[in-house]
């Protein structure tokens, strides 16, 4: 038993460091931003493993509880419906990007991924996600300090100008302007990869019936209780 626990537990250090160095690369080369590689380099030297960390939250506690929680369900697999049966009851979960929305479902879909060693997938979906958001933040932020006539800072350019920035990042806000688009077509043939592919397999698996199963039967505090949700509020401010 002891040597078991020893296989897993450097089963786990092995896919957490394997994930940490693509994430750490990742990373790397979507930082370059003009005016901010001293922030960048600031950042990568307060450590590697930092890097993983807001990639992946704490890994070590996630994925020792999705790897012990896999086990239950293996072992006590009759006491579960099937995956047909809960998706009929959990709706969020017939695709992808709705089941991406459950912040544990998409932390499990994250272990499973690094199961199968194609975690480059979901990085790559969620790093798309957050060059938008601050992509559209940089917009709203250089126009409300610039742009604006109502601004202190506001720059000397001709009225039709002015307006056409204006309109095109503030006054349409949840539209996509042509810069944060840039992966939008490699985003959406990933995301299909892994809707038709890697997630049916993920809920289909005994941890993807155990996380649909805890929303059935209103067990998502217990969820929460054992640990897995403890980093949900640094990853929403992060994404934020």
């Amino acid at each position: 038993m002891i040597v078991n626990e020893r296989l897993r537990t450097k089963d786990l250090q092995d896919q957490i460091e394997r994930t940490n160095k693509l994430g750490r690369t990742v990373l790397a080369m979507a930082e370059v931003e003009e005016g901010e590689e001293g922030e960048s380099e600031t950042s990568s030297k307060t450590g590697s493993s930092g890097s993983g960390s807001t990639l992946n939250g704490n890994l070590v506690s996630e994925f020792a509880f999705f790897s012990s929680l896999s086990d239950r369900v293996e072992s006590e697999g009759e006491e579960i419906p099937s995956a047909d049966e809960l998706i009929l009851k959990v709706p969020g979960m017939r695709s992808f990007k709705t089941a991406m929305q459950m912040a544990a479902v998409k932390r499990g879909f994250r272990y499973f991924c690094n199961q199968e060693s194609n975690i480059e997938n979901l990085i790559f979906y969620e790093q798309v996600d957050l060059f938008k958001r601050e992509v559209k933040h940089k917009a709203r932020r250089l126009c409300y300090s610039f742009i604006s006539p109502k601004s202190p800072g506001c720059v000397n350019i001709n009225d039709a100008d002015r307006g056409a920035c204006m309109e095109a990042v503030i006054g349409s806000l949840g539209h996509e302007d042509i810069h944060s688009a840039t992966f939008d077509r490699a985003q959406t043939e990933v995301m299909n990869v892994m809707d038709r592919d890697s997630f049916p397999r993920f809920r289909k698996s005994p941890l993807g019936r155990a996380l649909m199963y805890s929303q059935v039967e209103d067990t998502w505090m217990k969820l929460v209780e054992e640990g897995l949700l403890n980093e949900k509020k640094a990853e929403e401010s992060r994404m934020r």
